[in-house]
């Protein structure tokens, strides 16, 4: 997220019915907080522009921000 420590993992959930994509929120990505999946009640991921969820997409991370993670995988 920009602006914030934070970042969202966004992941395929399968063999739950119905499939759907699931969201975790981390600041150390060793500890995760679920966040939901999309339109779950009580739920802050919705699905505003399309009726059932869709495969994520990948997006531009500014240097620094790559920096930063390549240190949790080393």
């Amino acid at each position: 997220r920009h602006g914030t420590n934070t970042y969202v993992m966004m992941y395929d959930v399968f063999g739950i019915t119905p499939n759907n994509m699931g969201f975790s929120e981390t600041t150390d990505f060793v500890n995760f907080k679920d966040i939901g999946r999309f339109n779950d009640p009580g739920s802050p991921m919705k699905a505003l522009n399309f009726k059932q969820p869709k495969h994520g997409a990948v997006m531009a991370i500014t240097l620094d921000e790559a920096k930063r993670l390549e240190g949790f995988f080393r």
